[in-house]
């Protein structure tokens, strides 16, 4: 799929140029089409069937394969999180960091994507005063 094809496939843009991609924006019609269909399967037909909890989590494990397969990774290396900005955060929160660690970031980064960084440097008592390691938060 080329851009032109997938800006051909999202409704909202026909008429409108949309810039606003850091929060949400309009979906593709086959991104809506599969929620559809998966909202329904889900609704009408799993109760009865196989379950929501294994319909919903069956939906889970398809997504994480296609992911890894686009990545070239293993589904179980795949997290798919609430938004960007909990991800970073689980990643950010569940790391063992040592003074060594440098995180490498641009400054044009939405603030989500730097606050769980900074609150790092605020959360660790080793990096305190001036025994805070310059190179925790590099920008570029």
């Amino acid at each position: 799929m080329t851009p032109l094809d997938l800006r051909a496939d999202v409704p909202a843009l026909e008429d409108a140029v949309y810039l606003n991609t850091g929060v949400s924006g309009p979906s593709p019609r086959r991104v809506v089409t599969v929620a559809e269909t998966f909202l329904e399967h889900h609704e009408f037909e799993a109760p009865a069937a196989e379950g929501m909890y294994t319909a919903a989590f069956d939906a889970y494990d398809d997504v994480r394969a296609t992911v890894a397969e686009f990545l070239g990774a293993e589904p179980s290396e795949i997290a798919l999180t609430q938004s960007t900005t909990d991800g970073i955060n689980r990643v950010a929160c569940a790391l063992e960091w040592t003074t060594d660690d440098v995180v490498v970031r641009t400054d044009l980064e939405h603030p989500a994507g730097i606050l769980p960084w900074q609150r790092l440097l605020t959360t660790h008592d080793e990096w305190s005063g001036n025994s805070r390691p310059m190179g925790m938060v590099l920008s570029l």
